[in-house]
């Protein structure tokens, strides 16, 4: 559980990881025609919610990880321990999941070394996709000498960044999520700058005028006009919305979101597997409304999540809270 931390960085990564769980909440498959109301919320959460996700992760890697003098070995060791404990754990019980309940699944697996392996080499297309942010997430750790080398000349980083952003995928497989690791690294690196340069949270202006500029500019040479443009105007948009809201939140209403907000990794981590089961039971019949199955993914896929965190947290068993990416 997160002790030390600035409120309006905590009420943001609560707001981050709600729309992470909208986002995943519509009970049919992507080509089925959803109820308006799901298909706005969608469409709302996957314009900015992993671009703001990674965005906080960015601010929190420099606060904890760069600006507290913690030697790189070390560090890497820990988040090894935080990250890839988690990620073996629930590609694991990903593949029983997936296994079991294939005829249910929109992407089945199977239980098996080969199975596993592929999960490790291409994260994306493993059993539980959503773990392509904990394997991107590593990488960026991992670049933690690239990120402090790169502070010194933050408008032409963000200007090669964003034109990263709009890369190409150079193989068919997505070895390593490299593919991730290149298109959000726009996203971590306006986090951490955002934190080491005091500009109380948000980029500023040069910031996002050098990323408008790139929006504008590269889809004019490389082709996809004004929806290229906007592929990546709308999330720094969202993202710095989201901080100016964080931070009235902060002033008049401190305790937002406070009853989920310090769990959003563990969010993350164990909300799929709540939704699949309520879409397992609205498929079946036991769940009778659409609005009701919906309701019930984004709560419960918020709150079971962290009713288990709490639980594990009481026992106060090491092992079990390295499982599930608690300190």
């Amino acid at each position: 559980m997160v002790t030390n931390r600035i409120k309006w960085i905590s009420i943001l990564q609560g707001w981050a990881i709600l729309w992470v769980v909208i986002g995943h909440a519509p009970l049919l498959s992507a080509d089925t025609a959803q109820p308006l109301y799901a298909e706005i919320l969608c469409k709302i959460a996957y314009s900015f919610h992993m671009p703001l996700f990674v965005f906080v992760s960015g601010y929190l890697f420099r606060m904890t990880r760069i600006e507290r003098p913690i030697p790189y070995g070390r560090m890497i060791a820990d988040k090894l321990r935080r990250l890839g404990i988690p990620f073996v754990v629930f590609t694991i019980i990903a593949m029983a999941v997936k296994s079991v309940f294939s005829e249910n699944m929109a992407r089945a697996a199977t239980f098996s070394v080969g199975e596993f392996a592929n999960a490790v080499i291409f994260p994306a297309d493993g059993p539980l996709s959503e773990l392509w942010f904990v394997a991107t997430l590593l990488w960026y750790f991992a670049l933690r000498p690239l990120w402090e080398i790169l502070d010194s000349k933050p408008v032409a980083t963000i200007i090669v960044l964003a034109i990263l952003f709009y890369m190409p995928e150079f193989t068919e497989k997505n070895l390593l999520c490299y593919q991730q690791v290149i298109h959000y690294a726009i996203f971590f690196y306006l986090g951490t700058i955002a934190r080491g340069k005091k500009i109380f949270g948000t980029p500023s202006l040069r910031y996002i005028a050098a990323i408008c500029t790139v929006a504008i500019a590269y889809p004019i040479f490389v082709g996809g006009g004004i929806s290229a443009a906007l592929d990546i105007i709308i999330p720094v948009l969202g993202i710095y919305i989201s901080i100016l809201m964080a931070k009235v939140a902060d002033k008049y209403i401190p305790h937002i979101l406070s009853s989920f907000r310090d769990y959003s990794y563990q969010i993350y981590l164990m909300a799929i597997f709540v939704q699949i089961a309520i879409k397992i039971l609205y498929r079946h019949g036991f769940i009778p409304y659409y609005w009701l199955g919906f309701a019930l993914c984004i709560l419960l896929g918020v709150y079971l999540p962290v009713t288990v965190s709490i639980v594990v947290e009481k026992t106060n068993w090491k092992y079990l809270k390295l499982c599930i990416g608690l300190k």
